[in-house]
C-alpha cells in the first residue's frame, strides 16, 4: 500500500470538484492519524476510563496519512490487515499495538472490523469491540488501536472529498 500525506493530498484536489476527485480516487480509503499527547489522554483499561480521541475533522493532525484500498477485481476488496508485524497491510511500529491486531474486510456489501485478540484492544467510536466478531465499520468514524492510532474510513469519493476540502491541519 503506499501512503500519502493528506496535506499533499488537499493540495491536490485543490480546485477539483468532487466528480472530478471521485474519477480521480474512486477507491475506498483510510485516514489514519496518530493518537493525541499527552499520553494522559490514554484509557485506563483496569477502571474502564475514557480516553479522548483526536477530534473529527475537520481538524487533522500534522502527521495525518491516507491510503486508497485497491480492488483484487471488480467489485472485491482484499482484507486489510492492520497491526506492528511487517506482513501486515498497514504497519503501526508501537509496541501498544498487537503484531496481528485487527482486519478490516468487505462482507456483504459493507465494511467491518474484526480484532484478534489484541490486548490493548481495538474500538469504534470509544466502545470497544469483541475479539473475533466482525463489526460494522460506519464511514468517518474513529477506529482505535490500542489508544496510540485512530482511523477513519472513507468508502465514498464524495464523502472523503468534503471532508479533505473542509479539514485543516492540527498540531
Amino acid at each position: 500500500m503506499r501512503f500519502y500525506e493528506v496535506l499533499n493530498i488537499q493540495r491536490e484536489i485543490g480546485k477539483l470538484s468532487a466528480e472530478e476527485f471521485a474519477e480521480l480516487r474512486p477507491n475506498p480509503a483510510i485516514v489514519i492519524e496518530p493518537y493525541p499527547k499527552p499520553d494522559t489522554l490514554l484509557r485506563d483499561t483496569t477502571t474502564r476510563v475514557k480516553m479522548q480521541i483526536p477530534a473529527p475533522p475537520p481538524l487533522l493532525h500534522k502527521k495525518a496519512q491516507i491510503v486508497w484500498i485497491l480492488p483484487l477485481a471488480p467489485g472485491r476488496w482484499p482484507d486489510v490487515k492492520l497491526g506492528r508485524d511487517s506482513q501486515c497491510d498497514i504497519v503501526f511500529p508501537n509496541p501498544s499495538v498487537s503484531k496481528r491486531h485487527a482486519t478490516l474486510s468487505f462482507l456483504d456489501g459493507m465494511w467491518t472490523v474484526e480484532d484478534h485478540g489484541s490486548l490493548n484492544g481495538t474500538e469504534i467510536m470509544g466502545e470497544r469491540i469483541l475479539r473475533s466478531m466482525p463489526r460494522p465499520l460506519p464511514e468517518a468514524e474513529p477506529l482505535a488501536l490500542a489508544q496510540v492510532v485512530v482511523l477513519r474510513a472513507y468508502y465514498a469519493p464524495a464523502s472523503l472529498h468534503a471532508m479533505l476540502r473542509a479539514a485543516t491541519i492540527g498540531a
